[in-house]
């Protein structure tokens, strides 16, 4: 969806102000993509619903359905408990990532708190990965429309961000792990229908959706095995002259079946000579005395003697 003004959500609501209060014409929605018309269309029934209530019938804010409806809370009410309940999902958070043992350093986001339109919480830094935590209310990754356009200036504000990990804090922590391409409209193929921002990864807790993200992008490689029972008679040569009796006994047998005479003819040719010749070339692969690139130009010398 576009952000120029007049279409941004915040706009449209005051355009539906306007509407219900001036009689002014209320915003065309054919544009906006299928969730935030759903979010808008509900806030226009809200307001609809309060329009032309006499201000002396309307309850205090903590009292009204509809304000609680519409995210309104008193501020002075309000600020020590979502101060308390969001320092707490920043301690869970930290120890969950803590407790996957990937090195992680969870940091308070200091850089974003200095911006007032970048809601970041925690930077999270796996190696050369940083990952922003944004901690969100328990109903918000159902309708994550505004989330993104968030999520879409914390990458604005700083490109080196990998992800930004959405995180309701519900029991689960349950998380929306997004990439910047999943904030931003795009093409789809194969329609070619231009598609608004939606999230890519499904829904997860946040140490799976961190776990699945990271062994994506940042593998934990195991180091090889040693090898315990090695065959202590192993012999480089005896394999090479093996391989080289096997693949021209097997050309040998293609040409009692081939259908081009001269394929038959060369290939019932092949012999000992062959076999010497694939066999020293094997020899001296294993022992380095071949680099790769001449690999072609010794096979096709041996089939130009062979013919």
């Amino acid at each position: 969806m576009s952000e120029q003004r007049g279409n941004h959500p915040d706009d449209m609501v005051d355009a539906y102000l306007r509407h219900v209060l001036e009689g002014g014409e209320a915003p065309d929605l054919a544009g906006v993509d299928e969730q935030e018309r759903a979010e808008l269309q509900r806030t226009f029934t809200l307001l609809d619903a309060i329009a032309g209530i006499d201000a002396d019938l309307v309850p205090p804010l903590e009292d009204d359905p509809v304000a609680r409806a519409l995210g309104f809370m008193p501020v002075e009410a309000a600020a020590p408990a979502v101060a308390a309940r969001r320092e707490d999902a920043r301690r869970r958070i930290t120890r969950d990532i803590q407790r996957m043992n990937r090195g992680a350093v969870v940091l308070t986001d200091e850089e974003a708190a200095e911006l007032p339109d970048a809601p970041s919480d925690l930077l999270v830094r796996v190696a050369g990965v940083r990952i922003r935590a944004m901690i969100v209310g328990p109903d918000e990754l159902s309708h994550p429309g505004e989330l993104l356009r968030e999520a879409d200036r914390l990458f604005y504000r700083f490109p080196e961000t990998a992800a930004v990990a959405l995180v309701a804090d519900d029991d689960d922590l349950s998380c929306l792990l997004v990439e910047a391409q999943d904030c931003r409209p795009a093409v789809e193929t194969p329609t070619g229908l231009r598609i608004g921002p939606r999230p890519r990864r499904p829904r997860l807790p946040l140490v799976a959706a961190l776990a699945s993200y990271l062994d994506e992008i940042e593998p934990v490689w195991e180091e090889p095995g040693t090898i315990i029972h090695a065959e202590s008679d192993f012999d480089v040569a005896v394999l090479a002259a093996e391989t080289a009796t096997a693949v021209v006994r097997r050309l040998k047998d293609e040409a009692s079946r081939a259908r081009i005479p001269a394929k038959a003819f060369a290939f019932a040719a092949l012999g000992e000579e062959e076999v010497e010749e694939l066999a020293k070339l094997v020899m001296d692969v294993a022992r380095g005395h071949l680099a790769a690139d001449d690999i072609g130009e010794r096979i096709s010398q041996i089939t130009t003697e062979a013919a």
